[in-house]
This record gives C-alpha cells, structure tokens and sequence, in this order.
C-alpha cells in the first residue's frame, strides 16, 4: 500500500480500528477509527476510477496541496492510503482519506435537532456568526489557492468541540474540461476524474449553481451560490422548499432562475439581500468572498446578543 503522509504521519490503513461507521456521503463510506493510542479520526472511502495513469498523478498531486492546506476553518486532511496498479480492478481504486475528527457532526445535523425542537447547547447567536463567517473565511482562502470547493452544502460542515465550522469532503470529480475557466494547473476540479457531474448534481441539486446545472461556462462564483443556500438553511432551519418533489423540475426551476421566497421573519434584512445576491442567476452579479467577509465585519450583519469579543476573536484566528 502506497502511502503519503503530513506532518511524520505515517500509517498504514490496518493500522487503525473502526469504532463506528456513519451515513455514507455523496461518494463515499465515512467512519470513526482510533489508532493504538486511541486518538479519534474521520476515515471516508472512496472509489476513484482514473481512466490514466495522469489521472492518479494529478490525484495524488490534488491531494496533497489539501493536504498542505491551512485554514482554521477546514477540516484537516492528515493522510491517505492509495493501493498500488496490480491490487486494482476494474481501474477503481479504493482510497481511505484520514482527516481530523469533529465531535459535533455536521451543520445539517445541526439544523435537522432544532427544526425537531431540540435545545442544542453551546448554539447560539454568536455560534451561527462564527459558522456565517467561518465558512465564508475558509472559502475566500480555498479560491485564493486557486481552488473550487463546488460541494458546498450543510453536511459537509463539520462543528468540532467548540461548534466552530470546518468544510470537508472537497469533490474528487472532473467536470467537462470545457466547463471551468480560468483555473490553472493547481485547481482540483480540473485535474481528477470519477462519476459523471450529472450524477453528482442529481443528488443535491439545491445547492448547486445554475450554470452547473445547465452545462454552462463556470468559475468559482458556484461556491457562492452555494453559501447563499446554506445561509437561507442556516437562518430558516431547513432547505429551501421549491414546492416539488421530481429533482428534474427542481434543476429547471434553479435553471430559468427560480428561487423560493426569503422568510423576513426568520433572516435579518442585511442576510436577506445578501442571500438574493448570492444565488443571483448571473454569476458576474454575485460578490465574491472576500467581498462577503469584509461585509460580515459590519454592524448591519451583527446578530442581537451576539458576544461581540468572542466573535471577533474568532475571526483574528
């Protein structure tokens, strides 16, 4: 087993025993493994069919700039294991990726007790800033190496013990090479290859873009579109309705720019417009992060009885 590792980790997958499996992700088997000291991982399977050997390459490459990636903000990647060509068949190739483990589960979790009216503890005003922020931060640096994340959505934020936001599970897939623009040679999305993008996109059309959607020219303006959903299902508890079940009249709908009604009851004024701006049918017209993280410094955007040290002590991390 080919191993490649940060920071002198280095195990071997049998290394470690499994403690408890959870809900498979979009692509992927996730569980809680310890090692001999009993210290706590997050191992997620996965099967990768490179098609050329490039392809493994360019993976191993991809992976270990996440690997190198440092960010509070995103959820670290330690290790991986990857077999060598002769134990492969069918050209899928079984990888476990090791990365921190987060106490708390995801963010969908999260919303999924409160919508039920479960009193969540530690979560409160000043948690959902650092969560608001904490994402957008994390994403302002993720396009500033030149990277798309483009698998934005609630159960792919992970709450460590603080209730404190890490994004994981970045997508190990390769859209049409004609698709994404002006990306260069280290973004992840143009060097991988695995499920076609449409099976991808039929599981959680919600959160993803309309040019995405439609097969369109794309840049990383889908991560925004995709945070100002997750803000509408931070604020309003749940996803956003479009009245329909059928995922196909779903993706029409996001297509021709249909989006449900913002509850002003529920989101402040300041997150309303910026929900509107986010997930704005035309790309050019949604701000980037670095735009949304100097806006969520502004006293508009403050939530009532927020512990204004602790927030921004947060954000100086």
């Amino acid at each position: 087993m080919d191993r490649y590792s940060f920071s002198n980790l280095m195990f071997k997958g049998s290394d470690f025993n499994t403690i408890s499996e959870f809900p498979a992700s979009d692509y992927g088997k996730l569980a809680l493994v310890t090692n001999s000291k009993g210290e706590k991982y997050r191992k997620k399977m996965i099967e990768l069919k490179f098609g050329k050997e490039k392809y493994k390459q360019e993976f191993q490459r991809a992976i270990n700039i996440l690997i190198r990636m440092n960010h509070p903000g995103i959820n670290r990647i330690l290790f991986y294991t990857l077999p060598n060509s002769n134990n492969v068949q069918n050209d899928l190739y079984p990888i476990s990726i090791f990365s921190d483990y987060e106490p708390n589960g995801s963010l969908a979790d999260l919303v999924r007790s409160i919508s039920s009216g479960k009193q969540v503890e530690k979560w409160d005003s000043t948690h959902k800033m650092i969560t608001i922020f904490g994402i957008a931060a994390s994403l302002m640096y993720i396009h500033g190496c030149r990277l798309i994340y483009r698998n934005l959505k609630s159960s792919n934020v992970l709450l460590d013990s603080e209730y404190e936001p890490k994004l994981a599970d970045f997508n190990f897939t390769r859209p049409p090479s004609s698709q994404f623009l002006n990306m260069d040679s280290l973004t992840l999305d143009s060097t991988l290859i695995s499920v076609p993008l449409d099976e991808e996109t039929e599981k959680t059309p919600i959160y993803t873009a309309p040019e995405i959607l439609g097969n369109l020219p794309c840049n990383n303006k889908v991560d925004v579109y995709s945070y100002g959903i997750l803000l509408y299902e931070l604020f309003v508890n749940k996803e956003p309705d479009f009245g329909m079940d059928d995922q196909e009249a779903i993706k029409a709908s996001i297509i021709i720019g249909d989006r449900p009604p913002i509850p002003t009851d529920l989101v402040p004024p300041a997150y309303q417009q910026l929900i509107t701006e986010c997930w704005d049918n035309e790309s050019s017209n949604r701000p980037s992060f670095k735009s949304i993280v100097r806006r969520l410094a502004l006293a508009e955007y403050f939530l009532p009885d927020v512990d204004f040290d602790k927030y921004i002590n947060y954000t100086k991390k």
